[in-house]
Parts: structure tokens; sequence; C-alpha cells
């Protein structure tokens, strides 16, 4: 676009407390059709259990999923998106205040074992950088989605 941009994973295709979309149609890389000119979208991975649709890839989720249940799940799909902040691994991290007694336990739950847990989720799959992984991709075959409506126009 006019800013340069050429790839993006901002689609969190689930219900998310600061948004997300719910029900969103696709799971997997697609391109976004802005007025013409086509973002590559790397949305970021759920997995649907008891009609609920999860993050288990990064952030709190990984966190506080039994190790087994995210290699299953990891092994079972053909793409995973993972993303992690640093505070994710930091249990000395400062206490924020402001933030609501649910939100702070949300971001301080299971801390202490994340960093290795993250190391055995690097050791156990070959994961790839983004642009490595952009190159994989034959975006010709990818599904395109209008920004306006998200509807599938391919």
């Amino acid at each position: 676009m006019e800013l340069g941009f050429k790839y993006d994973s901002s689609v969190f295709p689930a219900k998310h407390e600061f948004g997300g979309f719910p029900g969103f149609p696709i799971w997997e890389p697609f391109r976004i059709n802005v007025n013409g000119v086509f973002i590559k979208e790397f949305p970021i991975t759920i997995k649907k259990i008891l009609g609920k649709e999860i993050i288990y890839s990064g952030g709190g989720y990984f966190r506080v999923i039994p190790y087994c249940l995210l290699k299953k799940w990891t092994a079972s799909e053909k793409y995973v998106l993972t993303y992690f902040h640093p505070s994710d691994f930091d249990p000395k991290q400062p206490k924020m205040p402001q933030l609501s007694r649910m939100r702070q336990f949300k971001n301080r739950v299971c801390l202490k074992g994340a960093y290795s847990k993250f190391k055995r989720y690097l050791f156990d799959f070959n994961f790839y950088n983004m642009l490595d992984y952009d190159e994989k991709i034959d975006w010709n075959k990818q599904k395109i989605v209008d920004s306006k409506n998200f509807e599938i126009i391919y």
C-alpha cells in the first residue's frame, strides 16, 4: 500500500476482549484486497474446542495449555502462526495496578515455566520466519478476501 506494507498478521479469527473476528472464514494465509492492492495476510492460528475458538499458539493460552496438547495440535495443522511478547516469559515483570484483577491474572498466569515450554516448542518443530515462509507459498493459489466486507472473492 502507500506505506509499503506487504504483510500483515492482524486477523485474529476468534473473539477477543479487545476485538477479534469470530467466525472469520479463513484460518490460513490469504490475500486481502484493499482497493485493488493486495496484502499478504498471515492470520493467528486457532483451534475449536467445545465450540469455542481459542488461540493456542501464543500468549496466555500457550502458557496454560499442557504441552502434550500444544504439541498434538501443532503437529495436526499444516499452518501454525506463533506469536509471543517478551512479557509472556518474564515472571519478574512489574505488576500493572491500572489493570483489572482478571487482566492482571491473565497477564501473569503460568509465567514461571513459559520460557522452558517455549524452548521445547522450538526444539520439537521446524518454524520459519515470515520472509522464508512467504517464499514457500504460491500466493496465486491463495484465497482473496475483500477488505470492505471480509467476504472471500476468490
